[in-house]
């Protein structure tokens, strides 16, 4: 099992679960910004302490904190499990 937060800048992952996310207002919020379930996202910039990633989901740029990116399960693009 992968998570978000183990990207680096440029690569791409499909989410494969949002479940982990303990706010459910915040994850309502991350979805209605387009990061669903099975959506293509790239990591944009990595801050230099680790505390947010920049992500580009489709046409958008979002900041999201590592904590965050902790509880998002991913599947790598082009790998297959």
């Amino acid at each position: 099992m992968k998570f978000l937060s183990a990207l680096r800048t440029g690569e791409k992952a499909r989410i494969k679960n949002l479940s982990k996310i303990k706010d459910v207002p915040f994850s309502l919020r991350l979805q209605e910004m387009g990061l669903t379930v099975n959506s293509i996202v790239e990591i944009a910039h990595v801050a230099p302490l680790g505390g947010t990633l920049a992500l580009r989901i489709r046409s958008t740029v979002i900041a999201i904190r590592s904590e965050d990116a902790d509880c998002i399960e991913i599947e790598i693009e082009g790998v297959k499990p």
